[in-house]
């Protein structure tokens, strides 16, 4: 069907303040950071057809090779980087900073009438001009303000509160939540009434790890907590699998979230869900009929992050896909094989076309709530983390990631500039899996013999030196690279595998050859992904709604998503309450949690503390036994 409105040639770019930086996105570019249009965004007015004054110098229009997405053709090098809409991702980031909490009461809040001029523009930006104080609320936990404009009045509260009965049991239902304890085993445990007592509970510590987790980021991106200059992050994506949240509709719903991890510290940085529970999505997709958003690629629609009905039927996956069988190939076959899927995608930046599943619901249509794309939840993603790394003084970054053009797409996109200095730079890390123990320590001796051969080869003076003799063979290796797929990456393996990467692979994925020997051999052998599947193994082993499915003998070996909850919008906050957890709480084997590997702390913090900052503990009250004492028979 035919465009029922003019559109640019390209999405336009998009103004997006991050925690008080201004900057303006467009993510329609060369992402081949060789290229010499690599960062150079491509122009969106309309151009006359045929040689003109004004014509693109850069790039022209074109179809990825399934001739199913829109996408730019690179003059320089020949690359097609799929469009992508900046007015989402940039409406995706500001969900993201207001989800993990980042903002002060003041920067959220506006006037609540929807007919005012004031409506959306907070009582931070305004100031004085729109609104004026009235005091704080009678029981000092908030404060009133006055709207100028239409004279309405308006309360900003802090977070959910509870009553004294549940206080005192509060960080005790913490505790069970986080260590395993699915939520009737909870119920019973701390003697709650109901169910619904549950949840309130849930509300507030939700509420209190937002603001607990949000007030370390904001300390971050205002440089007030500082990072080390040079800073090796691991990212990667997570999918779970929810319940059903329709009986007219029973297929199950997956979701995913988008981690960064602090290889060093193991310190979380950022952990996002592609679901925003915040719009209604009876008025979402009203809006998009009105607005023909259905006869448009999604670039240029109005609601491009968010998942429409009829997406899942969309050029590219409607075919779905088959169940993903991890043969266990060698780890160069596998690359090779992830390389041609990639290439046979339409979007190849869109990886949700190769893991859709038609036995699964993609979005939650009914109720509150739409799941976003991917993609865009990943370019958000990473816009925040440049924000929050550049204001905690972070000069030097280096970024592994799983074989995914989501990610490298994402990451050089918001780190433009900084790998044009070359002070960013993107690895590809792939290493084989499901092999027995047994199987990784062949693996491990077999390594550590090619290393003792090597160091025989080596002058006296430098055998001794196990960091330097890692580093010579890993320049050794780069003499032995493997070139795959239609990008000509190249693949180096890994000379020191570990029990839990025993055979590892990397791409460097912004190659700079003239670096120095031996800051190059560095980044090579500190890629990995360790850190982040460690984050995920513990999410789903310590919180038991985040649990894979469980295998059932009468369903012929189906799984049973016993755990999972119904309500998309509680797999967030069972991921906040868990980040928070992980990098304040939980201890590692030297003794100490993330956060205090950093310097943010110095001490673990009880559940108490992040539940009661600076205030009094309340203490469960004494219960005295129920029924009669029996006697015993003598």
């Amino acid at each position: 069907m035919a465009d029922p409105r003019p559109r640019p040639r390209v999405p336009p770019p998009e103004s997006l303040e991050l925690l008080g930086e201004q900057r303006t996105i467009q993510v329609n570019h060369c992402k081949v950071p060789t290229c010499e249009n690599f960062g150079v965004p491509a122009r969106h007015e309309p151009q006359k057809p045929g040689p003109s004054r004004d014509r693109d110098p850069a790039y022209k229009i074109h179809t990825t090779s399934a001739g199913q997405v829109p996408s730019l053709r690179c003059k320089s090098c020949g690359d097609n980087p799929p469009m992508k809409s900046n007015a989402a991702i940039a409406l995706e980031a500001q969900r993201l900073v207001e989800a993990d909490g980042l903002l002060l009461p003041e920067e959220s809040a506006s006037c609540p009438n929807t007919h005012c001029g004031n409506h959306g523009r907070s009582v931070a930006e305004l100031g004085r001009d729109g609104y004026h104080r009235r005091g704080p609320t009678p029981d000092g936990r908030g404060r009133c303000y006055g709207c100028k404009a239409c004279g309405r009045r308006f309360t900003v509260s802090n977070p959910v509160r509870l009553h004294d009965g549940h206080r005192r049991i509060a960080a005790d239902l913490f505790s069970r939540i986080a260590n395993k304890s699915p939520g009737r085993g909870t119920v019973r445990g701390a003697g709650l009434k109901s169910h619904d007592s549950y949840y309130a509970i849930v509300r507030f510590l939700h509420g209190r790890c937002r603001s607990h987790s949000g007030a370390v980021d904001r300390a971050l991106a205002d440089g007030r907590l500082r990072l080390p200059e040079d800073i090796n992050l691991q990212s990667d994506a997570q999918e779970f699998t929810l319940n059903w949240t329709s009986r007219f509709d029973r297929r199950n719903v997956v979701l995913s979230s988008y981690s960064t991890v602090d290889a060093e510290s193991g310190f979380i940085l950022g952990m996002h869900v592609n679901f925003d529970g915040r719009v209604d999505p009876f008025e979402i997709h009203r809006d998009a009929a009105r607005c023909g958003d259905y006869r448009v690629p999604e670039a240029f629609r109005r609601h491009a992050r968010l998942w429409l009905t009829g997406d899942d039927f969309a050029p590219g996956r409607a075919a779905g896909r088959k169940l993903r069988k991890h043969d266990r190939v060698a780890l160069l076959e596998q690359i090779r094989r992830l390389y041609a899927k990639a290439e046979r995608r339409s979007d190849v930046e869109d990886v949700e076309l190769e893991c859709h599943d038609p036995a699964y619901r993609q979005l939650p249509a009914l109720g509150r709530g739409m799941q976003t794309h991917l993609p865009c939840t990943a370019y958000a993603h990473w816009m925040l983390m440049r924000r929050i790394l550049v204001g905690a003084g972070v000069s030097r970054v280096q970024a592994n990631m799983d074989e995914c053009s989501m990610s490298r797409a994402a990451f050089l996109a918001a780190f433009a500039d900084e790998v044009r200095r070359g002070d960013a730079h993107g690895f590809y890390v792939r290493y084989t899996k499901y092999q027995t123990i047994d199987e990784r320590r062949t693996i491990l001796s077999q390594a550590e013999a090619r290393r003792e051969a090597f160091r025989r080869t080596l002058p006296e003076p430098v055998r001794g030196d196990a960091e330097e003799c890692a580093r010579l063979m890993m320049l050794a290796n780069l003499d032995a690279g493997m070139t795959v797929g239609k990008w000509r990456d190249e693949w180096f393996e890994h000379p020191s595998p570990t029990i839990n990467e025993p055979h590892k692979a990397m791409c460097w994925l912004t190659p700079d050859w003239d670096l120095d020997e031996g800051r190059m051999a560095d980044m090579f052998l500190r890629a990995g992904l360790a850190r982040v599947d460690n984050v995920f193994m513990k999410a789903r082993r310590l919180f038991s709604a985040l649990e894979r499915p469980v295998g059932t003998s009468s369903g012929h070996n189906t799984v049973w998503h016993g755990y999972a909850p119904y309500n998309p919008a509680m797999l967030g906050v069972y991921l906040t309450l868990f980040r928070t957890v992980h990098n304040f709480v939980s201890l590692g084997s030297d003794g100490r949690t993330p956060a205090m590997r950093l310097g943010f702390a110095r001490e673990p913090f009880r559940y108490e503390d992040i539940l009661w900052p600076g205030e009094p503990v309340p203490r469960p009250k004494r219960v005295r036994r129920r029924g009669r004492r029996l006697a015993l028979p003598a």
